[in-house]
């Protein structure tokens, strides 16, 4: 009686964590379906061999990378922010489309590609990894041929990460590391912002007022 009874808590145990990361990925996938189609992001054909890697900083940038079925890489960075109207409804987004050259496009995905980016897990599926209740969120989107899924990380350049030895935590940083060597994320957005016309924005919890 004690095993049936040890298998049935194990069993619900499983299906409850079995749900909750169902949700965890629905929620995932209708963020990040919802603001492929508002900023116009590249959608891929099932029937092609294409691959997509998209990495979300919060609300307010993302980077994609488009690699075709001659593994010839595209790819774009692009700024946003909510700008906000006195009736919510019309609140609207507000983006910028920039270009990454190819040769740095390539370079990318294919560091991305040593680092295992199409299979690393989320954070919350790693044991002791600090999620605060504030702080910025990384989301990682992978669009294959035999891989759809999206994975998240809770401040992956923060200080207390840095002499980590979690493999995965480990790889995380050294994508984020290539991808801030070859692309100015920080300033590129800076610029972004530096370019809106007067009124309220926000990005994050953070909310802009251009005058």
């Amino acid at each position: 009686m004690k095993n049936i009874a040890l298998h049935i808590i194990l069993l619900m145990f499983l299906t409850g964590s079995l749900k909750s990361q169902n949700d965890r990925d629905t929620l995932n996938s209708n963020f990040i379906n919802k603001q492929i189609e508002i900023l116009e992001l590249h959608r891929s054909e099932k029937s092609t061999s294409e691959k997509i890697y998209r990495i979300w900083f919060d609300d307010y940038q993302v980077l994609e990378l488009v690699a075709n079925e001659k593994s010839q890489v595209k790819g774009q960075i692009v700024n946003y922010v909510t700008k906000i109207a006195r009736n919510e409804k019309k609140n609207k987004i507000v983006s910028q489309n920039l270009t990454i050259p190819e040769e740095t496009s390539q370079r990318l995905f294919e560091k991305f590609n040593q680092e295992n980016i199409e299979v690393l897990p989320d954070c919350r599926d790693i044991n002791n990894y600090v999620i605060g209740c504030d702080g910025n969120s990384v989301t990682f989107e992978i669009k294959t041929p035999n891989i759809q899924r999206s994975y998240f990380y809770w401040e992956p350049e923060f200080q207390i990460y840095q002499d980590s030895t979690n493999i995965n935590v480990i790889a995380v940083r050294q994508i984020l590391i290539a991808l801030n060597k070859d692309v100015n994320r920080s300033q590129l957005f800076k610029n972004f912002t530096e370019t809106l016309r007067v009124g309220k924005y926000q990005y994050g919890m953070i909310i802009m007022t251009k005058k």
